[in-house]
């Protein structure tokens, strides 16, 4: 800006060279405005952005990630194995449900012929 203004006040305003550094100062002085906003835009986001990382909840340390994971593993384990208790009680069941269901119907074979005789020797 000194440099500028001593060009000015000595006169050589009008000489071309000294037109071209003028003309360069004022570019140069864009510049750096330009340049001066964006550096004061960008403290400005990352004041927000670090308070933004202060807010936000700490990280959990790498061993409980591990701890939580085998966890979850023991707990599928567990959980497999109750399922093929499940399916061994299902199996039973249906086992016995069939069985069952085979004892009914003889019975009801039996009870039918019973019926069937029984009301045959009063139909002569």
């Amino acid at each position: 800006e000194e440099t500028k203004n001593n060009l000015i006040l000595s006169g050589q305003s009008e000489k071309p060279e000294v037109q071209e550094k003028l003309r360069q100062l004022d570019e140069i002085g864009k510049e750096i405005v330009d340049m001066m906003s964006r550096v004061i835009k960008r403290e400005e986001e990352y004041s927000k952005l670090s308070m933004g990382l202060e807010k936000q909840p700490k990280m959990a340390p790498r061993s409980y990630y591990i701890q939580r994971i085998t966890e979850l593993s023991k707990n599928s384990w567990k959980q497999d194995a109750d399922i093929k208790q499940i399916m061994k009680d299902t199996w039973q069941l249906q086992l016995e449900i069939n069985s069952i269901q085979e004892r009914l119907g003889r019975t009801y074979t039996v009870v039918d012929d019973a019926v069937f005789r029984y009301i045959s020797c009063f139909s002569y």
